[in-house]
């Protein structure tokens, strides 16, 4: 169970190990606690984040974007669309959500990622899936990531929710 004082994002699934576990490490996420999603990740933790060109991206890779990219977000917030999957070893999760952040600084340097809005204040919006493998210890072996910017007119509220 995450040590993060906000609610849960995923109230209710049939397979209670992956609400646990995905509310664990999305709350660090939200959270900025690069360390806590660290511990959610196998030492041979694997990452492909299509969008941001990020393939192959190791643990420490991870750990190393997120300890630069959190400080520099707040209000950052995951809704839950959908989830499938199971906590079996080798089995996955599939995670379709809308997610967002503040940039607390101008971010000039990440444009290419997320668009015009790079500067201080400014919302960046996404949506997206990730899919994740577990290994034997319950921790992501193998993460996942498409998501894209929102378009002009996007309303998650038509969107049919878990």
């Amino acid at each position: 169970m995450s040590s993060s004082t906000r609610p849960p994002m995923i109230k209710e699934f049939h397979d209670t190990a992956v609400k646990d576990r995905l509310n664990t490490f999305f709350a660090a996420f939200m959270d900025g606690d690069a360390e806590k999603m660290k511990d959610c990740q196998a030492e041979d933790y694997v990452m492909d984040d299509y969008p941001l060109g990020a393939l192959q991206c190791s643990r420490d890779a991870f750990f190393g974007a997120m300890s630069h990219f959190a400080p520099n977000t707040e209000r950052m917030e995951f809704v839950p669309i959908s989830l499938y999957g199971s906590s079996v070893v080798g089995n996955f999760a599939v995670f379709e959500y809308n997610y967002w952040f503040y940039f607390k600084k101008d971010m000039p340097e990440v444009a290419v990622h997320f668009g015009p809005n790079t500067k201080a204040g400014d919302k960046v919006e996404f949506v997206g899936v990730s899919v994740v493998w577990w290994n034997d210890e319950g921790k992501v072996k193998r993460h996942l990531e498409h998501a894209r910017l929102v378009w002009e007119g996007f309303d998650v509220n038509q969107v049919k929710r878990m």
